[in-house]
C-alpha cells in the first residue's frame, strides 16, 4: 500500500520578504534535477502531532525560529517518481498544507 507523506510548510513575510529553506538535491546524480533549491520552511507531520505542532517543531528545527501559527493559505499535493528507492516504480506521494 502506497504512503502519503503529510507536509506542513511555513510561509513567513516580513517587511515584504519572503523565509526561504535553501536544500540539496535529494537525487544529486540525476542531471534533470538542481542541485540546490529554495522551499519554504516545513516537514512532514510525525505520528500524534497536530498540523500547529507539527509546523511550529519544524520552524523550530529548520530555522531556530519560534512561529505563531495563521490561517492555512494554500494545499499542494505532489506525485513524482522517488529516486533511489528500492523498487523503481516506487512514487512519492506527498501533500503539503501551508
Amino acid at each position: 500500500m502506497a504512503q502519503v507523506n503529510l507536509r506542513v510548510s511555513a510561509l513567513c513575510v516580513q517587511d515584504d520578504r519572503v523565509l526561504l529553506i535553501e536544500h540539496i538535491s535529494f537525487a544529486p546524480d540525476d542531471p534533470e534535477l538542481p542541485e540546490r533549491y529554495w522551499i519554504l520552511p516545513g516537514g512532514v507531520v510525525e505520528r500524534g502531532e497536530t498540523l500547529d505542532e507539527a509546523l511550529q517543531r519544524e520552524m523550530k528545527e529548520e530555522t531556530g525560529l519560534s512561529c505563531r501559527v495563521g490561517n492555512m493559505l494554500f494545499i499542494k499535493e505532489l506525485l513524482y517518481p522517488y529516486p533511489g528507492g528500492e523498487d523503481p516504480g516506487n512514487m512519492h506521494h506527498s501533500v503539503s498544507l501551508g
